[in-house]
């Protein structure tokens, strides 16, 4: 090294107007890149909110729909329950309506078979209609009906009434005052009021 150079050292070359403008340029570059970047953040975060937003309606949506069918489901398991409760009752009063007319027709076919023999209403609840049995048509079983009054007669003798002018086909109908016809018995309304005035029918009035 020289003597000049070391009396006077080389400064540091200064940034020229050229450098200048190559940093301010670096900087727009970096605030822009920085300021899409933000933008991006912002759009990602704002979609994000607006699909947890519809997320949130959505299933709010399907929770009131689940709602009202279990509702639905409800309601129409109760209506189904009380149809049902009103079917069973409808056919328990049609079963026991049935069998009312029928426990008439045993008892009434009963009493014929009885003969010139009579029994008093008040005795009434003594026959076993259950003796007496139907075939699958309904009718009687007159087989079953004459062993049921056979039996009867043998061990109720006396409860029988045995005077012809006794008898309820001696009785006068209402044409003679006292007595009741076939028709107005048939009409009485209920199977009970039928068996209890049962002994007061005039079956000479049978059309």
């Amino acid at each position: 090294m020289t003597e000049e150079s070391k009396t006077h050292p080389v400064d540091d070359p200064k940034p020229g107007p050229v450098d200048n403008l190559k940093n301010q340029d670096d900087d727009v570059v970096k605030y822009a890149s920085y300021k899409k970047l933000l933008d991006e953040k912002k759009s990602i975060s704002s979609k994000h909110s607006e699909n947890l937003a519809k997320l949130s309606e959505y299933e709010a949506r399907d929770k009131a729909l689940e709602e009202q069918k279990l509702l639905d489901e409800k309601k129409f398991s109760e209506a189904y329950a009380k149809k049902d409760e009103e079917l069973q009752s409808a056919l328990l009063k049609a079963s026991a309506l049935e069998k009312d007319q029928l426990d008439i027709k045993k008892i009434h076919s009963f009493l014929g078979g009885l003969g010139d023999a009579k029994l008093e209403q008040k005795y009434f609840s003594l026959i076993p209609l259950d003796s007496i049995k139907t075939d699958e048509t309904g009718a009687l079983d007159q087989e079953s009906l004459l062993s049921t009054v056979n039996n009867f007669k043998a061990e109720h003798q006396r409860l029988l009434v045995t005077s012809k002018n006794d008898l309820p086909h001696n009785k006068v109908g209402s044409t003679g005052g006292k007595g009741l016809t076939v028709s107005e018995w048939k009409n009485l309304g209920t199977a009970k009021e039928m068996r209890a005035r049962f002994s007061e029918v005039d079956f000479s009035t049978k059309p």
